[in-house]
């Protein structure tokens, strides 16, 4: 039930009651009682805005990660890809440049560094063992 002596008590003991004891405009009350939540329940409100921030970064780092795996893994690909066409390539040739096996050398290791292995570290030892010649035949 509405109790008119009770609200003006309220009014007043919040600091919201002048002399006359009227109430304060609708607005000046509201931010008034926003302000007066906040002084109440700061520790809460920060609590919460924390684990609100948090699990937004979580999400950016998770986000992140994922995208960084793809690239890796596209990247990975990409150089098993182009070392088994250039191993494949000599093997065929039969022979290997001195040039030729600095590049070779040089996607291998970017390919190994990141976790490749197997078929590009197998035809990567094929063509290692494949003669030295100094200029390629035209």
């Amino acid at each position: 039930m509405y109790e008119k002596g009770r609200d003006k008590e309220n009014l007043h003991k919040m600091g919201m009651g002048g002399a006359s004891g009227k109430a304060p405009p609708p607005l000046l009350g509201r931010r008034h009682r926003v302000l007066e939540f906040i002084a109440r329940y700061w520790i809460e409100v920060l609590f919460g805005l924390a684990v609100a921030a948090m699990g937004v970064g979580y999400r950016r780092v998770t986000k992140r990660l994922r995208e960084y795996a793809a690239l890796k893994a596209g990247m990975l690909a990409i150089l098993h890809d182009r070392l088994y066409q250039i191993c494949r390539s000599h093997i065929h040739k039969g022979y290997v440049t001195v040039g030729e096996l600095g590049n070779i050398e040089r996607l291998y290791n970017a390919y190994h560094d990141l976790g490749g292995n197997g078929t590009g570290e197998e035809i990567y030892g094929r063509v290692m063992r494949l003669p030295l010649q100094k200029k390629e035949e035209e």
